[in-house]
C-alpha cells in the first residue's frame, strides 16, 4: 500500500480558521438586537444580511426599535413570532427561515457572552419567586426585561404581552387571568402605584337586593316579576322579557342604589321612584365613565332596559321619564374605528385559525396512519 507523509503547513493541508467574532472571550456582552448587530457587523457572518433582516421583522413585532428589544424579551416570547408572519402571508418556507434565524441570533449572542435571566434585578428576584406561587411567572419573567423595578411596569408593558400570547396560540381568557394575578400580587405588595382598570373595578359598590329596605326590595321583586311573567294585566304586547334580562334590570338597580348610598349619602331611599331621579343617575353615569372607565355603550343598554321597565308598568306610567331618555341619548359615542381596535386584540385572523385547523387535520391524519 502507497502511503505519502503531508507535512504540516504544506499546500494541501486544511487551512486553520480564524476565530470567530462571536468568540465568549470577546469584550463585548450584548443585551439588546441592536447591541448584538453592532457587534456582528465588525466580522460580518455569511447570514448577517438575513439576520439584519430579521431583526427588522422583530422589530415590527414587538412595536419597537432594535435599541429598545432586549435579548431576553426574544428569548422569552419568540413563540409569537411564527404567528405573527402567517398573518403577514409569508410562505411557509420563508417563515421557517426567519424562525429559524431568531435561534441563530440567540446562538450568536450565546457565543458572546450574553446568558438569559442574567439582567433581572434583585427587586425583581423576589418577585419572581412569588409569580411562581401565584402562576403568573411568565408575564413576570418578561417583564423583568424590559423594566428595572416593578414599580416601573406600566398597563401598557402587561397589555402588549397579553397581545403577543393571544398571536402566540394562548387563548385571550388564559393570558388575561394571568394578566389579573400579576397586578394582584403587584398591588398586595405595595409594589405599584398604578390602578389598571382590571382592579380598580374589582371593588364592588353595589348592595345586595336581600339587603334593600323592604319596601323599596318589594317593588322591586314586583315590577321584574311582573316583566317575566307568562302574561301581565297592561303590559304591552312584546314587552315580556327574559330571566337573563330580568337579572341584568336587577343588577342595575343595586348598582344605582349602592352607589347613591355610599357617594351620594343618600340613606333614606325606600321606593323606586326616590332612587330613579335625575340627580342620582346622572351622577352614576358621570361616575362610571370618567372613575371606573366604563364605555357609555355599556350603561345605555342596562338604563334603558331600566326605564323601560318603569315606564311600562302602570304603577310609574305617568311619571315623566324623558329625561333618562334624553341623557342616555347624549352620552358620548366611542369611534367605530376605536371599537374595531379594541374588539381586535381579542381575536386572531380567520386566516390563522384556518392555518390552525389545517395542522390539527394533518396530524390527526398522521396519527391515524401511525395507527394502522
Amino acid at each position: 500500500m502507497n502511503r505519502s507523509n503531508v507535512l504540516i503547513g504544506s499546500p494541501i493541508a486544511i487551512e486553520e480558521r480564524a476565530a470567530s467574532i462571536s468568540s465568549a472571550s470577546h469584550l463585548e456582552v450584548p443585551e439588546t438586537l441592536h447591541d448584538l448587530l453592532h457587534i456582528l457587523v465588525k466580522n460580518p457572518p455569511s447570514t448577517f444580511s438575513m439576520l439584519r433582516t430579521t431583526c427588522s421583522l422583530l422589530s415590527t413585532f414587538y412595536g419597537r426599535p432594535p435599541k429598545e428589544i432586549t435579548l431576553n424579551t426574544v428569548s422569552t416570547t419568540r413563540d409569537g413570532f411564527r404567528p405573527f408572519l402567517e398573518s403577514r402571508k409569508y410562505a411557509n418556507a420563508s417563515i421557517r427561515s426567519y424562525v429559524n434565524y431568531v435561534r441563530i441570533l440567540l446562538k450568536e449572542a450565546s457565543a458572546l457572552g450574553w446568558r438569559p435571566g442574567e439582567k433581572i434585578t434583585e427587586e425583581w428576584r423576589s418577585v419572581v419567586i412569588l409569580t411562581i406561587e401565584n402562576k403568573c411567572a411568565n408575564l413576570a419573567k418578561h417583564l423583568a426585561q424590559l423594566r428595572k423595578r416593578p414599580s416601573e411596569v406600566t398597563v401598557e408593558d402587561v397589555d402588549s404581552w397579553v397581545e403577543k400570547m393571544v398571536q402566540g396560540g394562548r387563548t385571550y381568557r388564559e393570558a388575561t387571568l394571568e394578566k389579573g394575578r400579576f397586578w394582584r400580587l403587584l398591588r398586595a405588595h405595595g409594589c405599584t402605584e398604578q390602578l389598571p382598570l382590571c382592579l380598580s373595578r374589582e371593588k364592588g359598590y353595589g348592595v345586595p337586593l336581600d339587603q334593600f329596605p323592604t319596601t323599596l326590595k318589594n317593588e322591586v321583586v314586583e315590577l321584574l316579576k311582573w316583566k317575566r311573567a307568562e302574561f301581565a294585566l297592561d303590559r304591552p304586547k312584546n314587552a315580556r322579557i327574559r330571566l337573563v334580562s330580568s337579572e341584568g334590570i336587577q343588577e342595575t338597580i343595586c348598582q344605582l342604589f349602592g352607589f347613591a348610598a355610599k357617594s351620594c349619602s343618600e340613606t333614606s331611599i325606600t321606593t323606586l321612584v326616590e332612587l330613579v331621579q335625575k340627580p342620582i343617575v346622572w351622577k352614576f353615569i358621570e361616575w362610571k365613565i370618567n372613575e371606573r372607565k366604563v364605555k357609555a355603550r355599556s350603561l345605555q343598554l342596562p338604563l334603558g332596559r331600566l326605564s323601560a321597565a318603569m315606564r311600562q308598568h302602570p304603577k310609574y306610567s305617568s311619571l315623566d321619564h324623558r329625561w333618562l331618555k334624553v341623557l342616555l341619548d347624549g352620552l358620548p359615542a366611542e369611534p367605530e374605528s376605536e371599537r374595531k381596535r379594541r374588539k381586535a386584540n381579542k381575536y386572531v385572523e380567520y386566516e390563522v385559525l384556518e392555518s390552525i385547523a389545517g395542522e390539527m387535520s394533518r396530524a390527526e391524519q398522521n396519527q391515524a396512519i401511525g395507527a394502522e
